[in-house]
């Protein structure tokens, strides 16, 4: 069920959406001052501890997919977008193939491109000395390469950003939307979702983290953080639309609303901060048009893919469909990969994540390795 919203509502979780954030800055300043949360009281130290984990940035955990620096967290995850498509789901299952063989080697192509990416910005110092985990298929996804994972963010206004804004191919960058682009009765109203966070994260606990809404925390390169980015993994029978666990609401989109969206997230640069890899765009987009990839990759998306377990010769299909394993379809010399890692090399990290990376120790039952509390890394960090 789809409920309609007025702009009141949207002014109100606006308001929460604040209240959340000067709740998560105190909570973090308390840390700084203190090293723990003085205005809980010490007889309520469940309380504190969650607090303290839940709604200030810097604690390590260890998920079965990586180990993450994780961010702050807000009382709702979200999701937005600028029209009713009547379906929500992640970018590679949107204009997947109905053949199964076409499907297939569509899957296989995807893989083999979120590889590429992989290859690619491994190479720059800032990722090679990441102390976590990087998160490339995350990363990957944030800069338009199709994966199995749904974007979701833990910020109202972030989400707001997305169902009031529309994105420009040519100048590849998002703007407000404009009379011109309400074509079709859909195209008039902005769809949000929204589920509460406590909740979803005890029914990804509940999946053993397998499934679920998974945070992205901080990565090496900033656009994931700055929207507060998490992870919704999903198979190709998943749809937001039948999802449980969100509330879906529309409401009638007014360029006013756009403008002021638009301008309060500063034409977007809040969210899309100018960073390095502004400068292998091109090489990025090559990789989402490429027909012709390494055999590294080839290898990669035959593994992922679990190929042995298909009757389909996968080096045949693809070149039935134009694409060759021969080489990787993008290089980046080495002169310009070490003028991005100057960009890089001031960038005080401290002042994206306020507290230092931290851990809590945890219980450990003997014989049970489905405990995903937090890691135990030595101090300095290392992977």
């Amino acid at each position: 069920m789809i409920k309609e919203i007025t702009m009141k509502e949207i002014d109100e979780m606006i308001d929460k959406n604040n209240k959340d954030k000067a709740y998560c800055n105190r909570v973090t300043a308390e840390l700084k001052e203190h090293g723990y949360l003085k205005s809980i009281p010490d007889a309520n130290f469940l309380g504190r501890m969650v607090a303290e984990d839940r709604h200030a940035p810097g604690m390590v955990i260890q998920y079965p997919y990586g180990t993450v620096l994780q961010q702050e967290k807000h009382s709702y995850y979200y999701r937005g977008e600028s029209a009713l498509f009547g379906s929500s789901k992640p970018s590679i299952y949107r204009n997947a193939p109905d053949d199964p063989v076409d499907k297939l080697v569509y899957y296989f192509v995807a893989e083999m491109r979120i590889y590429e990416f992989q290859k690619l910005i491994a190479r720059f110092n800032i990722v090679k000395e990441w102390p976590f985990d990087v998160l490339y298929r995350a990363i990957a996804q944030h800069y338009g390469i199709p994966t199995d994972w749904l974007d979701v963010t833990n910020d109202f206004e972030v989400a707001l950003f997305f169902a009031c804004c529309k994105y420009h191919t040519e100048t590849s960058s998002y703007r407000p939307l404009r009379i011109a682009d309400f074509k079709e009765e859909k195209d008039t109203y902005g769809v949000l979702y929204r589920a509460d966070s406590f909740l979803a994260d005890l029914i990804y606990g509940s999946t053993d983290g397998k499934s679920g809404i998974m945070p992205i925390g901080f990565q090496p390169f900033m656009r994931c953080h700055r929207q507060y980015g998490y992870a919704y993994v999903m198979d190709e029978h998943e749809d937001l639309y039948d999802n449980k666990t969100f509330q879906i609401m529309k409401f009638k989109h007014s360029i006013e609303l756009s403008e002021r969206i638009y301008n309060d997230m500063d034409g977007g640069n809040k969210i899309f901060p100018r960073e390095g890899l502004i400068d292998i765009y091109d090489e990025i987009n090559q990789i989402k048009k490429a027909k012709n990839f390494s055999e590294e990759a080839f290898e990669a998306a035959y593994t992922a893919l679990d190929m042995n377990a298909q009757n389909i010769n996968i080096k045949q299909e693809l070149k039935g469909r134009g694409f060759e394993v021969s080489c990787s379809p993008v290089k980046v010399s080495r002169q310009r990969i070490r003028k991005i890692d100057r960009e890089y090399k001031d960038i005080d990290f401290s002042k994206e994540c306020a507290l230092p990376p931290h851990t809590r120790p945890v219980y450990h039952p003997p014989g049970n390795e489905k405990t995903y509390l937090a890691s135990n890394h030595k101090t300095p960090l290392s992977k």
